[in-house]
């Protein structure tokens, strides 16, 4: 036993990674939910239904995040306190009972009934964990579906738009590709998740105008000249007011300040998306306000997918911490010499420091989490 033989498995890693991955997917979901709504009352094409169906969706997703798997994900960061704590005075008052229960038999049982009460504790964790890991999935599947059609159809779009869209297409996802990135390696520079967060804000990056206003055709219209009506298909495709203005991450004029590579990185991507945007919009009008639509999807979509990978592997944790104090009951059942007493007590006592190490890690995610003026401002 050389290993604690009740210690924290992967928790600490795996709660840290989840804190960023929830911290950057509700900055992205509120990113969405205050993008402007489109007005497509009076467009024709069949993209611009779509554009407005998957914005509608991913408002409804974001809110549900924000409301159901975020708070969750809280909960689950308070439980994990809660039990640290819990262990580390189970360790303290329990560890020397361990050697104790050789030769009494009262004791031994007791020892028993409180292992399995903090057994008990760990499984209830698991249960509401798995709860998060169901949520987090009819989430993934309320909008991966539409998300897969989406982007086939724009992907139709944009290859017969011509090479200069194409282009300026791949060159989006790969920013917006380096951005996600970017936007993690801040959150990391920071002294603490909450340090690291406060650098990003939600803002206007660009504005890029709407499609035109157009009305659509009566039967009349449709008699009408043939050269009207292409130049007023070849006027579709132009941006004209009003103004769409597109909601991103931004650094804060503190994160520029702290001026590490990620920052320097991220807001240089920021820049050229900026580019990318405003010239794609003098290429294809309707296709830039879809590009824009998808890209911000992406980003949640990226931070979403890891964030749920997180809780299916902070699951499978708290299974095995559940499992290994149901090990630590048969082993103390077990016993059978002072030798084997001394190293399972022994084991026990160093699974505290890994107990503390969580505990500290918690309090900072749950702050984080919980003070406004800290993280989130929903």
């Amino acid at each position: 036993m050389g290993q604690a033989a009740i210690g924290t498995q992967d928790l600490y890693l795996n709660y840290a990674s989840a804190a960023r991955h929830f911290a950057i997917t509700a900055l992205n979901a509120e990113a969405i939910l205050k993008q402007p709504y489109l007005d497509i009352s009076k467009m024709d094409s069949g993209l611009a239904v779509k554009i407005e169906q998957y914005q509608m969706l991913m408002k409804n997703t974001s809110k549900e995040f924000q409301n159901n798997a975020l708070t969750a994900f809280i909960k689950s960061v308070t439980e994990g306190e809660s039990f640290s704590e819990l262990t580390e005075l189970f360790i303290d008052q329990q560890a020397p009972n361990i050697d104790r229960s050789l030769t009494n038999s009262k004791i031994k049982g007791a020892l028993l009934s409180v292992i399995l009460s903090v057994k008990q504790s760990a499984n209830e964790i698991s249960f509401d964990t798995k709860l998060l890991v169901d949520t987090m999935t009819l989430l993934d599947n309320s909008f991966s579906e539409f998300k897969d059609k989406f982007d086939k159809e724009l992907d139709t779009v944009i290859d017969s738009a011509g090479d200069k869209v194409k282009e300026l297409s791949d060159l989006i996802d790969k920013t917006r590709k380096e951005m996600a990135e970017n936007i993690e390696g801040v959150v990391k520079g920071g002294e603490d998740i909450g340090k690291g967060i406060a650098d990003l804000t939600v803002g206007i990056v660009t504005e890029i105008s709407k499609i035109p206003s157009s009305d659509k055709p009566t039967g009349e219209d449709k008699d009408k000249d043939k050269e009207k009506k292409k130049a007023k298909a070849k006027d579709d495709d132009k941006p004209t007011d009003p103004s769409f203005a597109v909601e991103a991450i931004k650094l804060s004029a503190s994160g520029v300040a702290n001026a590490t590579k990620a920052a320097k990185d991220f807001k240089r991507n920021l820049n050229l998306l900026t580019d990318l945007y405003q010239g794609m919009a003098t290429q294809k009008g309707i296709v830039t306000v879809a590009k824009i639509i998808q890209s911000q999807n992406d980003l949640f979509f990226d931070s979403f997918k890891q964030s749920q990978a997180d809780i299916n592997n902070l699951q499978t944790d708290w299974d095995k911490v559940d499992q290994s104090f149901n090990q630590l009951k048969r082993d103390v059942q077990d016993l059978e010499t002072p030798g084997q007493a001394e190293e399972l007590t022994q084991a026990v006592k160093i699974s505290k420091r890994e107990w503390e190490a969580l505990l500290t890690e918690l309090k900072k995610i749950k702050t984080a989490f919980t003070q406004p003026d800290v993280l989130l401002k929903f």
